[in-house]
Formats: C-alpha cells, structure tokens, sequence
C-alpha cells in the first residue's frame, strides 16, 4: 500500500511579472513531461479571481514558451493537476 502524499508546490507572486515569464511556462513543461504531479498553489497580494488567473496563465504560456493545449488542460482545477489560487492582506504592526 502506498502513502499519500501531502506535497504541494506553493509560490509567491503568482499575478507578477517573474510568474508570467518564467513560472507558468516552466509549470507547462513539467506537466508535458509528467514531472509535476502535486497541487500548484499560487498566492498573490493582488485580489484576483481564479479565472482571471487562468487566463493569464494560458496568455503567459502563449507568449513563452507555445501553448500546449493538453498540457494546459492538465494544469486546470478537477484535472490531475490543479492551480489553486491564494490572496492574502499584507498586516500592519
């Protein structure tokens, strides 16, 4: 019997600009190479919905690197790999 795996791949910045040019593409080749098999959570300053982070993602993706539709496909929510995506309010001590 296996274990389950609680691993998860967290990174900040997801609306930035390193995100758009390094991240989702790199996210991209992993899935095309069946190299990232754990939950991608993105977390942001920025309150963005998921949806407008998806399109971003499949823009960013375009630009850098060449879509690949069924690697994209993958990297949505309820597919193997999901993209969740994290706000947060910076607090003030």
């Amino acid at each position: 019997m296996s274990e389950p795996h609680s691993d998860a791949l967290v990174f900040f910045g997801a609306t930035g600009d390193l995100a758009y040019k390094k991240i989702f593409p790199a996210l991209q080749g992993m899935v095309r190479r069946g190299h990232l098999r754990v939950p991608v959570i993105g977390v942001a300053r920025a309150g963005w919905t998921l949806d407008r982070l998806k399109a971003r993602a499949r823009d960013s993706v375009e630009k850098h690197g060449g879509l690949d539709p069924a690697a994209f496909a993958k990297g949505t929510p309820n597919n193997y790999f999901a993209l969740w995506y994290v706000t947060y309010r910076p607090c003030v001590v």
